[in-house]
């Protein structure tokens, strides 16, 4: 999905007791606006704290989007191209 020289960065994020619940699996970063996306499988849905942080994460300028589907990711990666 990456073509060559594109600026990414991405972060998979392992939760623990140690982290604020809630926070979306991964965290990306290209050409410089930020993203997050909550992995589900099946018909998986967020629960409450993930909700509430994909809130707040919103609220702050990030685009935020649960993806089930490898379609779902290629569509969040191509909407932060789109919008670089």
């Amino acid at each position: 999905m990456r073509t060559a020289g594109e600026p990414i960065y991405w972060f998979k994020v392992h939760g623990s007791q140690f982290q604020r619940p809630g926070v979306p699996d991964l965290l990306i970063w290209f050409d410089g606006l930020a993203a997050a996306a909550e992995l589900k499988t099946g018909n998986n849905t967020t629960n409450k704290r993930q909700d509430v942080e994909i809130e707040r994460m919103r609220n702050a300028g990030v685009f935020v989007e649960v993806v089930g589907s490898v379609e779902d990711f290629q569509s969040l990666i191509d909407v932060l191209r789109n919008n670089a």
